[in-house]
Order: structure tokens, then sequence, then C-alpha cells
């Protein structure tokens, strides 16, 4: 069991909060998007904080999300010399919430590190076809993705995990297995892409139109 403690009736008391202590150590990033504009910050203790292209803004979630539009090429992201312990290549979770401004008419990335031939390495994204997938890459050229079940509509909040661990791709949506897992071993290649919120590959690829929140990569399977 958890102990809660409640400490109130001292409008003077500092915030004794600790942000990056919530997070355990495989999680090597998370970000809220609590932030309205600019960059947004991580709250594990790699403080891997997003930088902004394009004018990023803000929707409704939990409390604040981050807004998305293609035309502008808007996304978030930090430079691979920058964020070293988001080469993963071993076992892996990526999840953010989305919800998209429309449905059916283009790919776009959600969470990614990955490029063009040569330089793939790991994404998760909604597919034209309506539904969700996860896709890597042992070599950087060669993609092996698990593409989900669920049609999702625009407008609509879902939770999309894809999960990694060693043996088997998974994806999940709100909670839930969306497919049988796909068999795979082949690792993940370390590519020297931006990590990125909203597009991929150098940020002209698959951007999203929509709103992205709470989006986590983590180096273990969850």
């Amino acid at each position: 069991d958890t102990t809660i403690y409640m400490y109130y009736g001292n409008k003077a008391a500092s915030n004794q909060a600790n942000p990056t202590g919530v997070w355990d150590s495989n999680y090597q990033a998370v970000w809220h998007s609590k932030e309205t504009s600019g960059s947004r910050t991580d709250s594990t203790a790699n403080a891997y904080t997003l930088s902004d292209t394009g004018g990023v803004t803000s929707a409704r979630k939990h409390a604040n999300a981050s807004r998305y539009q293609s035309a502008s090429f808007q996304r978030l992201s930090i430079a691979d010399a920058s964020a070293p312990n988001l080469n993963i290549t071993g076992n892996l979770t990526i999840e953010t919430w989305v919800n998209l401004d429309a449905v059916g008419a283009t790919t776009q990335a959600l969470v990614s590190k990955d490029g063009t031939a040569g330089q793939q390495g790991y994404f998760l994204r909604y597919n034209l076809n309506g539904k969700f997938n996860f896709i890597l890459s042992s070599n950087g050229s060669v993609q092996t993705s698990v593409n989900g079940t669920t049609v999702a509509e625009a407008g609509t909040w879902y939770h999309v995990v894809g999960v990694y661990n060693g043996t088997d791709m998974r994806i999940y949506v709100n909670g839930v297995l969306d497919t049988s897992p796909v068999s795979y071993t082949g690792g993940i290649f370390n590519n020297n892409n931006a990590a990125m919120l909203g597009s991929r590959a150098g940020g002209v690829s698959q951007n999203l139109d929509g709103n992205l929140d709470e989006s986590r990569i983590s180096n273990t399977e969850r």
C-alpha cells in the first residue's frame, strides 16, 4: 500500500513536489505538454526539453496538450546528440494520447526517432488506413510493423502504446491489446535522427494534424 499525506492550512508553505522522483529509471522521457507554447519540458531526470518548430500551440486534455498543424510543419524535437538515452536498441515502450483533426487522408507521425532509409529506428503513427501502427527497424533500412485494428475517429482521444520486448512487437489502444503480437527479435537501429512529437524524418514527413498529450518513452516493456 502507498501512504499519502495531506498538508494544508499554511499558504506560505513551499512547493515540495518532486516531479523527477515520480518516474522510475526506465522512463527516458516524459513530456506532459503542459506548456502553452515554446519548448516543452521533460519530467524525468534526463531533462530532455523539446524545442518548438513552427509554433506548436496548446489544446485541452488532462490540463494542456500540444496542438500541431501539418501545413506549418509544426513539431517538437530534441537533437540526437542532446538525448543519448533515447538511442534505445533493445526493449522499448512508446506511448501517447492523441486526438486527430481528420482521419483517412494521410499518414501522421505521433512519436518518432526515425528517418529516411538508412536512418530508420522507431516510431508510432496513425496510418492512412485509419488505424494506428508501431514500426521498428533493425538495420536502418528495413522496417517491421505491427498494425492495430481500432479504426480511429476524428475528435476522439486515444491512448496508443507500442511495446517491444525483445521477442515481439505489440500495440495497445486504450489499454487493450489491439491486434496479435508480431514476432520480432532484431532490436532497434541506433540512428542519428532527432526524437520528435508530431513528425518524423527531419520534421517534413508524416506531419500531424491534431493533439498529443502525456507522451513517454521507456527502455523497458510496460
